[in-house]
């Protein structure tokens, strides 16, 4: 990591066995690694053709979300989980896409998030398997989430000085812990959306920090989040951290609260 990327609000040696924590979509990965996943499933179901739909910016942008049609089962699970994601009924959104891929997938999501997150991977097999097409690998070429290098490289740095990483995210457990996998990230320190009691536990907002302190986390020293489900988080921390493209109300939430921005700003607008 550049040392001139984001000067760090504690003493990098001060973080040996201390924990710090991640959200994961939009903060470890750029996009939403929960949805890319979803998304390829009701691709799969739907057989659609992708051909015509070009963008490179690495993640699921509008116009993929506005011009492809979906059918049957796909359709109906994509306008229940966009109804409720218009609504503002987040944690509801992301424990109905959780549920329907525990119930719908056939290919194991660990599996296919690594090879999301991995794709110089045979167009047409993983781990020896064949499970994509051309079509769906060029949906995750163009539409697919991504580790963001800056910040694998700011936890490793911590990871060196002895730190405990932890992942928090909405998304589900078994994409959350392939993710943490590729970032050397021990599963026990990944927390996502998951089967609790015969409930879907998906920590969003306070349930983060809930989660966390059932987990043996007291205080972290160090807490990233890039949207309104992580103020709690941010909160929580011994010093909270936004991504320089958290949306506005989170950053004027910064300002107040004294949270630093990675990477680094001379200030906030």
């Amino acid at each position: 990591m550049n040392p001139e990327m984001f000067k760090l609000p504690v003493d990098l040696q001060d973080l040996q066995e201390r924990d710090v924590v991640f959200d994961m979509d939009g903060t470890l990965i750029e996009g939403d690694l929960g949805e890319t996943v979803f998304y390829w499933y009701l691709l799969k179901y739907s057989n659609i053709n992708l051909a015509p739909i070009r963008n490179n910016k690495g993640f699921i942008p509008d116009v993929f979300k506005s011009k492809v049609q979906f059918h049957g089962t796909s359709a109906r699970a994509l306008n229940r989980y966009q109804k409720l994601l218009k609504s503002r009924q987040y944690p509801r959104a992301y424990a109905y896409s959780a549920q329907w891929i525990e119930q719908y997938a056939e290919d194991n999501p660990y599996d296919i998030t690594q090879w999301i997150l991995a794709p110089h991977t045979h167009p047409f097999q993983f781990k020896g398997k064949a499970v994509l097409n051309h079509k769906d690998r060029e949906f995750i070429l163009k539409f697919g989430a991504r580790i963001k290098p800056e910040v694998k490289d700011l936890a490793a740095s911590f990871c060196t000085v002895g730190a405990r990483i932890w992942i928090v995210s909405a998304s589900p457990q078994q994409v959350c812990e392939a993710a943490a996998a590729m970032l050397d990230i021990k599963p026990s320190q990944v927390i996502g959306a998951k089967k609790s009691n015969g409930d879907m536990s998906v920590p969003w907002g306070e349930q983060k920090v809930r989660e966390l302190r059932t987990s043996g986390v007291l205080r972290p020293a160090l807490a990233f989040g890039d949207s309104g489900g992580d103020r709690e988080l941010l909160n929580f921390a011994d010093h909270g951290v936004i991504m320089k493209d958290s949306g506005p109300e989170l950053r004027r939430e910064a300002r107040q609260n004294g949270w630093s921005v990675f990477p680094e700003e001379k200030s906030l607008p």
